[in-house]
């Protein structure tokens, strides 16, 4: 199903339930259903919010995952 909002806002829901925000600025966000969050910017760097805590950053330069704890990856 997807949706046109006033605001240029288009929603995308899939049917395994997971929704897609497609902004007007052309950065996406898709939220899963287990709870996992993806943030796409208009220059394709990817940021993922994992359900335990983790963030996964990821640019055309490095990906880098972030742990609750403080712990920093750099692939």
């Amino acid at each position: 199903m997807e949706k046109h909002h006033p605001n240029g806002t288009q929603e995308i829901t899939f049917p395994d339930d997971t929704v897609k925000y497609i902004f007007q600025s052309g950065e996406e966000e898709t939220v899963f259903p287990d709870g996992t969050v993806q943030h796409i910017s208009v220059n394709g760097d990817r940021m993922i919010d994992l359900p335990n805590g983790q963030r996964e950053i990821h640019t055309q330069a490095f990906s880098k995952r972030r742990y609750p704890d403080g712990t920093v990856k750099i692939v």
